[in-house]
């Protein structure tokens, strides 16, 4: 298997991510950083509690304090972003596929339009100006999912930079 796609747990992990508290904690923090009096207002539980649940997923390099700022907001890991997010090469897969296919749809649109048609019974050469546009369109869509995708995998590259020890 690709060292990218494992997530090594030892016992100490497998014990940190046993607990529903130290789960929703990981959750919470997934959608935003959040401070211990934070954490412990949305939990509904001590701030001591909350703070020996915060210590077990530090111990176990879940999550991490930003001590540069004045309240030491909490965020997670490459490691807990990981086990959270295992999908992103899928997403990847997939809008590089759709890409395919509206690259391919939209130059069959075009040159449908540069060609021409004719209709049954007509002599004439039509071109219509809406498989242009739509074309176009899908030219547009096709570079949008390039983005998408490319800015997904720069966020993965950039997440396995910071920490190879996984």
């Amino acid at each position: 298997m690709d060292n990218l796609n494992e997530i090594k747990l030892s016992k100490e992990d497998l014990f940190a991510l046993s607990s529903d508290v130290r789960a929703s904690l990981l959750k919470l923090i997934d959608k935003k950083s959040y401070t211990l009096t934070e954490l412990s207002y949305e939990l509904g539980l001590s701030k001591s509690t909350v703070h020996q649940h915060i210590a077990q997923l530090i111990h176990s390099e879940f999550i991490e304090a930003d001590e540069s700022r004045k309240w030491h907001p909490y965020t997670l890991t490459i490691k807990a972003k990981r086990i959270l997010h295992p999908d992103n090469r899928y997403k990847i897969i997939l809008l590089l596929g759709a890409t395919f296919c509206t690259a391919a749809f939209g130059g069959i649109m075009i040159s449908i339009y540069f060609k021409g048609f004719m209709y049954q019974g007509s002599a004439h050469i039509q071109k219509d100006p809406l498989f242009f546009l739509i074309g176009e369109s899908l030219l547009f869509v096709t570079l949008y999912l390039l983005y998408r995708a490319f800015s997904i995998l720069k966020t993965d590259n950039n997440s396995y930079q910071k920490e190879d020890k996984y």
